[in-house]
């Protein structure tokens, strides 16, 4: 039984979606962010039209055909939530630095931030999230966490007190291309270390290889 980072790379072997995200997520940043290339994560994901096509698969079963006969055979997807958390946390608890970057906010925020509180009390030592960037719509005076400050979020340890942040007050469909863009002009020759994971039972091992965006 595996996360929904499996069931991410799954559907990343069959559509390519996670190419996409992890062209994006480099564009954006040139430190190391906790998911890139390697780890995404869907959050929520029973409260998403995934979800549900997961639900209606469970219920129904697959047909399989024997003989003249057809018959439904009740193979369960099940999908481990806390492995998520498990292994992001992980992943903060290993890395150099990491980066945060926020697209609108909501539970997958606050996930991610959660992951620096996590590796922060396993390890005993200041793991808050180096870089941070949010882009939203949302609002601080509401009193949300999609439009929560980072110095709302510097005060649970999630993001360091000397950490370079900037947040963004716009709609993520209209900023997004302009940044992506943007820096995709300026850093034609950038050259990187990317983190390449490798997972164990002890955890993960992290490494990183240099790479020419």
């Amino acid at each position: 039984m595996g996360g929904t980072a499996r069931v991410v790379l799954l559907m990343g072997m069959l559509t390519g979606l996670l190419l996409v995200m992890g062209l994006v997520a480099g564009y954006l940043t040139g430190v190391n962010l906790v998911f890139t290339f390697t780890l995404a994560l869907i959050m929520a994901l029973n409260d998403s039209a995934l979800g549900f096509s997961i639900m209606f698969a469970n219920r129904r079963g697959r047909r399989v055909k024997v003989g003249k006969t057809v018959r439904y055979i009740r193979k369960k997807i099940l999908i481990d939530a806390l492995k998520d958390v498990e292994e992001s946390s992980r992943i903060t608890e290993k890395a150099k630095m990491t980066g945060v970057v926020y697209l609108g906010g909501g539970i997958p925020k606050n996930f991610i931030q959660q992951t620096a509180v996590i590796a922060s009390y396993q390890t005993r030592h200041d793991r808050s999230h180096n870089y941070a960037i949010q882009i939203t719509t949302d609002s601080p005076h509401w009193g949300g966490l999609s439009g929560c400050t980072f110095e709302e979020a510097q005060s649970w340890g999630k993001v360091h007190q000397r950490a370079d942040k900037v947040m963004c007050f716009a709609d993520v469909t209209i900023a997004l291309p302009i940044i992506v863009h943007a820096l995709s002009e300026k850093f034609k020759r950038l050259t990187r270390e990317v983190p390449v994971f490798e997972w164990n039972k002890e955890g993960v091992d992290i490494s990183y290889e240099r790479m020419r965006l």
